[in-house]
């Protein structure tokens, strides 16, 4: 008489997407009773924001806002990046604007280069965001070779309109798809540099959506992309 040979099965991590989100874990344990189940970190959301029934499918879509995420079993709530900044620390930098009236050029000494670029669900709530983390993080070598801020070292900064931190590769082309339109995002940036103004002694920037042609010396390299 043959033993009888124990149910193996397995539950992909990648068949969340094609699965209702209430049944996903009453499926799992259907197929593996006795087997414990690794939980995935993050799963699925509705590209529309509301929360997904029994009977509806949930598709993974990172650029989606807001999104839901499963995770350890519950759901949260969780925005997607709003704005992309590039800081770099500097022993100098040159940034030369080519506008309608002419060549506008500005310069900085030691302290930081930051770029920035907008994305569709930017607002005022993001310039504020993005300014106090250019101020108080702690990028900045002082004399003393301890990490400081650009607002303690103290250090000029100078802030360049960088669309192109949001491109994402698509085959052999770049696509901006997900950046914020034009008048919308000159008029944000134009009030993140009146924000760093008020707050920072030696502010200097570029002009949005103009060429750009940027020198600059820096200290490391020391170069950190933060999402915000």
């Amino acid at each position: 008489m043959s033993r009888r040979q124990p149910r193996t099965s397995f539950c992909p991590a990648n068949s969340v997407s094609s699965l209702p989100l209430a049944s996903y874990w009453q499926h799992c344990t259907a197929l593996q009773p006795r087997q414990s189940i690794k939980r995935p970190k993050a799963v699925a959301h509705r590209t529309d924001g509301r929360h997904s029934s029994d009977s509806e499918h949930i598709h993974l879509d990172s650029t989606s806002i807001p999104h839901q995420l499963l995770v350890e079993g519950s759901i949260v709530m969780a925005e997607s990046v709003r704005a992309r900044v590039l800081l770099q620390q500097c022993l100098s930098a040159t940034l030369v604007n080519s506008t309608e009236t002419g060549e506008h050029r500005v310069e900085i000494g030691r302290g930081m280069v930051m770029f920035v670029c907008l994305f569709k669900q930017a607002d005022e709530s993001t310039v504020e965001k993005v300014v106090k983390t250019a101020l108080s993080v702690r990028l900045s070598e002082d004399s003393d070779g301890r990490m400081t801020s650009v607002a303690q070292l103290p250090g000029e900064l100078l802030v360049v309109p960088q669309a192109t931190l949001g491109g994402k590769l698509h085959g052999k082309n770049m696509q901006y798809h997900g950046n914020i339109e034009k008048t919308q995002g000159e008029r944000l940036f134009q009030q993140l540099v009146d924000r760093l103004r008020e707050q920072h002694a030696s502010v200097q920037s570029g002009v949005y959506g103009c060429r750009q042609v940027l020198s600059t010396c820096t200290n490391g390299p020391f170069s950190h992309v933060i999402d915000l």
